[in-house]
């Protein structure tokens, strides 16, 4: 006790000049760090804070932090950009150019369930430091958020824009007048694909400008796939529900056609729902056939329509395609008398090598649209009967998710090689008795 009581005076000393050199210098420089006297302003701060020790620490990683010549934030007041109710502290915001669109499974998935599928609250978030980057259309700005925007966000913000501007049609899916008819092949829909959020998101955003799609390509042992998508689809509150066919195909992997549909817009007979009899094994994927009625009309208004959901199998395209008057012809006498037909899919091929239909008064909707993802081919069409189906308005199109959402080539394709193609109907059957619509090509 005499001795600590003899050392006293030093460790006093030695104090109170540790704190004196922490209240009046910091801590500056990267390379060759060293201290630097502080301006009185600075050292107000500490008076602030009244807390010697929590402001030099502050400081000092400000000091770090900071650019050259620029002058230090005050701690007193918000510096983060934190939300602070419905305001953000700062009106800057700065992006790296960078695409943030990952292209491996985040780690967050269970190691032990390569195959599990995330829940479908799943926000993905961009990697630190890299804000998406999307095409802005003319006149509209981006939010002053002051901090950098989550994917979700950044798809929230375009696809708002795009209703405003008519930048993508005017809307989402079809007017109140007309609804928007697609076909979309998704190779290997399943498990594994969904297990990727990224792509698990972009297919939420792509179906979500239809108002009924037929889905080609699902291929999983599993019946909770489409239940899934239905899910996210409705988390914005919408109504979607959809319907799935058997496992078909001759081998290994099976594969299912479903239609996916907005309940506000249309209406089903599930009891209607067949899968087309091959007994002689003409086509290698059995089509699936449904049947439609548009909603907001009285029933004898209504526009009425059964969809022919096809993938035409590669190595026997020419024969398939051979195929398809007698299939028509087969769907038309069900027995159930509609006379609206409409046969959507991949046929491999596009309206050259569908021509032939042309002579049983069927009608191609796109003409020379490129539908596969690289802009170089046409994989996918939309057929009908032309003196029936006189709902047809002339808009189709293919929507292009890669340039609208600014994916590279790798990106799209993990989504798929095919765009989803579109055309629009209206809701009144017969709308305009004897009118041949002309064809509005739009590449979205």
């Amino acid at each position: 006790m005499f001795q600590f009581r003899r050392q006293w005076p030093a460790a006093t000393a030695t104090i109170a000049g540790l704190a004196f050199i922490l209240n009046h210098y910091r801590i500056a420089g990267l390379e060759n760090i060293h201290l630097e006297r502080r301006s009185p302003t600075e050292i107000e701060r500490r008076d602030a804070s009244g807390d010697i020790w929590a402001s030099a620490f502050l400081n000092t990683i400000d000091s770090l932090d900071a650019p050259a010549n620029t002058p230090l934030p005050n701690r007193t007041q918000p510096n983060r950009t934190q939300p602070n109710g419905n305001q953000f502290e700062s009106n800057q915001y700065v992006g790296t150019g960078l695409k943030a669109f990952p292209t491996t499974t985040p780690s967050t998935l269970p190691s032990t369930q390569p195959n599990s599928i995330p829940n479908s609250q799943f926000k993905p978030q961009p990697p630190t430091g890299i804000s998406p980057v999307l095409p802005t259309p003319a006149g509209i700005l981006e939010p002053d958020l002051g901090r950098m925007l989550t994917i979700n966000e950044k798809f929230a913000i375009w696809e708002n824009k795009s209703i405003a501007t008519g930048s993508l049609s005017g809307a989402l899916t079809g007017s109140a007048g007309t609804i928007r008819v697609a076909s979309f092949h998704v190779p290997s829909l399943g498990a594994t694909k969904l297990a990727k959020p990224h792509v698990f998101e972009m297919l939420v955003r792509v179906l979500r400008r239809f108002d009924v799609v037929a889905l080609q390509g699902i291929q999983s042992n599993r019946d909770d796939i489409l239940p899934l998508l239905i899910e996210r689809l409705n988390q914005s509150g919408r109504t979607y529900d959809y319907m799935i066919g058997p496992r078909v195909g001759r081998t290994a992997p099976l594969e299912q056609f479903a239609y996916i549909f907005d309940t506000q817009r249309l209406e089903t007979d599930r009891y209607q729902l067949y899968t087309v009899e091959d007994p002689d094994d003409l086509m290698v994927r059995e089509p699936l056939v449904a049947w439609f009625r548009t909603k907001g009309h009285a029933a004898h208004h209504a526009f009425t329509f059964s969809m022919i959901n096809v993938r035409i199998d590669p190595d026997f395209a020419q024969r398939e395609r051979e195929l398809l008057p007698s299939l028509i012809n087969a769907v038309q006498n069900d027995g159930r008398g509609e006379d609206d037909w409409i046969l959507l899919g991949d046929f491999v091929g596009g309206d050259s090598e569908l021509f032939p239909l042309t002579k049983i008064a069927a009608r191609l909707a796109l003409i020379g649209i490129p539908t596969d993802v690289g802009g170089t081919q046409m994989l996918d069409e939309i057929v009908f009967s032309g003196p029936a189906t006189v709902e047809f308005n002339g808009k189709v199109g293919a929507y292009d998710f890669l340039r609208q959402y600014n994916l590279s080539l790798e990106q799209a394709l993990e989504v798929s090689e095919h765009l989803p193609v579109w055309a629009e109907f209206s809701t009144l059957e017969g709308a305009e008795p004897g009118r041949i619509a002309p064809v509005t090509n739009e590449i979205h």
